[in-house]
């Protein structure tokens, strides 16, 4: 599929696509190449009830808009290495604000994530030219090494490259649930109340920790997970606000 610049597309609804009645197995799928997912919107394919086959039909589904919306915030590693950056995040953080317990927290975070911003614009602005010209040279000091098919596809910026690319963050987006009632929830506000009403029943698995336990978990975290829904990620906490979770400050008093 790779060297045919074929890809097959993300599946929903049930597990397997054929079936006896005594062994299951996915051995349908939907196979689309660059040039489709590059020019068709996002795609997702459900897999339907057979009717009078062991096969089960499946139903492409082109996806719906997406309404858009200001860019979120997302906290750099690289941004963590830079010599101001403890100062920057000090210097926010010790602006005052006219609220208390957790509002005091959230407040101060909207400090430090506009002063990174500022900082990431006058430290990392160009970048991406930067890294280009920086890939062409290397490209031609390496143009005799032997470089994997992926890689080729990559430095080229073929249009598989971009509609794998693509295809990826289709599967990142979440298209449908399956409801704990086994219905297929398509629609926006369907699927908020479902992961709204998952996460409501998770609360009888809450119990009392310390801060201990936060800061020997927030170690284990990998720094290159995903971030918060406030953009940031282990590795700030871990860089900038380790003091704050080993002294038991406000931050960690808050929290906790």
């Amino acid at each position: 599929m790779v060297e045919a610049e074929m890809t097959k597309l993300q599946t929903i609804g049930r597990s397997y696509t054929w079936s006896n009645n005594h062994t299951y197995s996915k051995i349908d799928r939907a196979i689309v190449n660059s040039n489709w997912i590059t020019t068709m919107p996002l795609l997702s394919v459900q897999v339907m009830d057979p009717i009078f086959s062991y096969h089960s039909p499946l139903y492409i589904k082109l996806g719906r808009p997406k309404n858009r919306c200001r860019k979120a915030f997302r906290f750099m590693n690289c941004i963590a290495e830079h010599l101001n950056f403890t100062k920057v995040v000090e210097n926010s953080w010790r602006q005052t604000n006219n609220a208390h317990y957790m509002k005091d927290i959230w407040e101060k975070l909207k400090h430090v994530k506009n002063a990174i911003k500022e900082l990431n614009v006058k430290e990392f602005n160009g970048v991406t030219k930067r890294i280009k010209d920086i890939r062409d040279k290397l490209k031609n000091v390496q143009e005799d090494k032997f470089r994997v098919q992926w890689l080729k596809l990559g430095d080229s910026n073929s249009a598989y490259f971009f509609a794998s690319m693509k295809n990826r963050r289709s599967q990142n987006h979440i298209k449908a649930l399956v409801s704990t009632e086994d219905r297929i929830l398509q629609t926006e506000k369907g699927i908020d109340e479902e992961i709204l009403k998952f996460y409501k029943q998770q609360q009888a698995l809450i119990r009392p920790f310390d801060k201990e336990e936060v800061y020997k978990t927030l170690q284990g975290i990998d720094e290159a997970k995903a971030p918060g829904i406030d953009g940031f990620n282990s590795c700030f906490f871990k860089k900038s606000l380790d003091n704050s979770w080993r002294g038991g400050d406000q931050y960690s008093a808050e929290v906790l």
